[in-house]
């Protein structure tokens, strides 16, 4: 096995190089440009977690920009944690003679490398086969929008390893049994590193609860709500300092970052029809749904708020919504945010989406233990769908779930069945509780 996860380290960096040399080249990532670099920057000087107001650039008049010097505010707009990251990225560059593009490029480069061998991993802990192992790493390493995320620099690249390295821990300490609650609060300190890299991950632990209640099937209801409370424990022992930081700073109470929650589904819920994406599948009913929506946003200060318009404009027009929600969630699997290339996409994704379908099936049928892994894999994979049409309904925020659904294809293979969690020395079990 360590063989196969250092082949799958050493191939991944080729794949990704060679995708790079042939693909279009991608959207720039402006919030780089504009938040995560200025942020990394300051914490390498010492300044904290402070960027410049670019409300300070309106003030300067034209040709005299040194009359307003930059006036530094806190951080409170995006979680921190990708430009936590890129602090030693711009510590090696002040040091070494190398380019901004250059030391990026390997920075993605690494976590693509870990993120595969992780899937490798992961599969193997799941199927205990090497050739399980095989075909998820091989599938995951030459995707081709896992390997687009590599060409702007997103956050979803380090995301992405910390995140399944999440879930390989979880896994492994489910499979193992035992009263391993270290481990367990080490998974809710991983999500909640993950929701500090991208905030969409903060409801993932949900998900993590539904596989230790479906996969520990060997132990007392109350053990098993332990372990669910320890990761919900080590989840706010990450979260809970920055929450706390956040509304200090911003006397507001937002969740995770001022541009996270409500104000995504105040914008997401028009971006899937804006101007600048395509207008694929979209019907002249739901078109002009659009504009009423539209008029509307502003009305949606809270969760409450955004659920009661789509409940006003449902009952208004109920066949326009419907097909406004399917959309919604259609669009998540090829939907981009300059609406390029949706249609190829579309058909590179389709057999992805019949090997999904294809292996659900199979795992379904295969016995107790793999529909319970089939449950737990569709409830994170099905997270990642939910969220992200939720949103902006792009194909970015769907693939750690498409990732999570790449598991259930060992399903196909002959003579593989997925490990169950072990009765392990220490493990409470229902008659050891009941006695």
């Amino acid at each position: 096995m360590t063989r196969l996860l250092l082949g799958i380290g050493a191939f991944t960096p080729t794949i990704t190089l060679l995708f790079l040399a042939v693909a279009p080249p991608g959207d720039e990532n402006t919030d780089l440009v504009s938040y995560y670099r200025p942020l990394a920057l300051n914490l390498l000087d010492g300044r904290g977690l402070v960027v410049e107001d670019e409300r300070a650039l309106l003030w300067q008049p034209p040709g005299f920009p040194d009359l307003v010097r930059p006036v530094m505010v806190p951080a409170t707009y995006r979680t921190p944690g990708y430009s936590l990251l890129l602090v030693p990225v711009y510590a090696v560059m002040r040091i070494l003679p190398i380019s901004e593009v250059t030391a990026l490029r390997a920075f993605t480069v690494t976590w693509t490398v870990l993120t595969g061998m992780i899937m490798c991993a992961l599969a193997c802990a799941i199927w205990r086969s090497r050739r399980a192992a095989l075909l998820v790493g091989l599938l995951w390493i030459t995707y081709p929008f896992a390997l687009w995320l590599t060409e702007q620099n997103n956050t979803e690249t380090p995301f992405l390893t910390v995140f399944y390295g999440a879930l390989l821990l979880l896994f492994t300490t489910i499979l193992r049994g035992g009263r391993a609650y270290r481990r367990y609060f080490a998974v809710g300190v991983l999500f909640g590193i993950a929701a500090l890299i991208r905030p969409s991950a903060f409801g993932v632990v949900a998900a993590a609860a539904v596989a230790v209640v479906v996969l520990s099937v060997d132990q007392a209801l109350r053990a098993r709500l332990a372990c669910v409370a320890l990761v919900l424990a080590g989840n706010l022992v990450v979260l809970l300092p920055w929450q706390v930081w956040l509304f200090q700073q911003s006397g507001q109470l937002t969740l995770l970052a001022g541009n996270a929650g409500v104000h995504n589904l105040r914008l997401g819920m028009t971006s899937t029809l804006a101007n600048s994406r395509g207008d694929l599948f979209v019907t002249d009913d739901v078109r002009a749904l659009k504009w009423k929506l539209v008029e509307r946003r502003e009305e949606i200060d809270s969760t409450w708020d955004y659920a009661r318009v789509l409940v006003d404009e449902f009952r208004a027009q109920p066949i326009a919504m419907t097909r406004w929600t399917l959309l919604r969630f259609a669009q998540s699997w090829y939907s981009t945010a300059s609406g390029s290339y949706q249609e190829l996409i579309l058909l590179i994704q389709i057999p992805y989406l019949v090997l999904i379908g294809c292996a659900t099936w199979r795992g379904w049928r295969r016995g107790a233990d793999a529909r319970r892994w089939t449950i737990v894999l569709w409830a994170f994979g099905l997270y990642f769908w939910v969220t992200s049409s939720a949103t902006y309904s792009l194909l970015r925020y769907l693939i750690p779930g498409v990732g999570v659904w790449l598991l259930l294809l060992p399903a196909l293979l002959p003579r593989i069945t997925p490990r169950r969690a072990s009765d392990a020395p220490g493990t409470i079990t229902t008659k050891s509780a009941a006695a």
